[in-house]
């Protein structure tokens, strides 16, 4: 697999997400900052995993996004796609948003986003770099974050039921 989006002028993709959905496969990357420096996620499709092409980006367009979004992670959930992803710009007060989609290009951003940042002394608030996995009929939701000086970046989880009635899902830190 090699793809690299030209949207900045140079070839740039990153924290990659790969889902197969309704017979293709739909890659979810961060795309390089515009002129202005803001972030983006960019959407390529493939038949094959080796020839892909753009489709599209994931619009700013709530007020949490207006620095930038990024770093996502894309999970297909009860027949849509579920893309979990982080502001950008705003540590360390970035933190994880929620988008489903039916088609794979075209996401309704979940309202109350972001929904999800780390709480308690052990971190300093922020959340990035979402993955999610489903384990025993719950939505695991993986981040990055910082300790409570901003130095030391560590791993967190949270939960939340897998069949959780619409948007949001409820999401509960772990215990550390």
């Amino acid at each position: 697999m090699k793809f690299a989006d030209m949207t900045a002028g140079i070839p740039y993709a990153k924290d990659p997400a790969v889902v197969f959905y309704k017979g293709k496969y739909f890659l979810y990357y961060s795309r390089g900052p515009f002129i202005d420096g803001r972030w983006g996620i960019g959407v390529a499709e493939s038949t094959d995993l080796d020839n892909w092409t753009k489709i599209g980006e994931v619009p700013l367009e709530q007020p949490c996004e207006a620095k930038g979004i990024c770093a996502p992670g894309a999970i297909v959930l009860e027949g849509r796609v579920h893309l979990f992803y982080q502001t950008y710009g705003n540590f360390p007060k970035d933190a994880i948003c929620h988008a489903v989609s039916e088609d794979g290009l075209i996401f309704t951003k979940n309202e109350t986003n972001p929904i999800f940042a780390p709480t308690g002394a052990w971190n300093n608030g922020r959340a990035i770099d979402a993955d999610v996995i489903v384990h025993d009929e719950k939505l695991f939701l993986y981040f990055a974050t910082r300790d409570p000086k901003g130095e030391i970046q560590m791993q967190g989880v949270a939960t939340a039921p897998l069949h959780s009635e619409g948007l949001p899902f409820i999401i509960q830190q772990a215990e550390i």
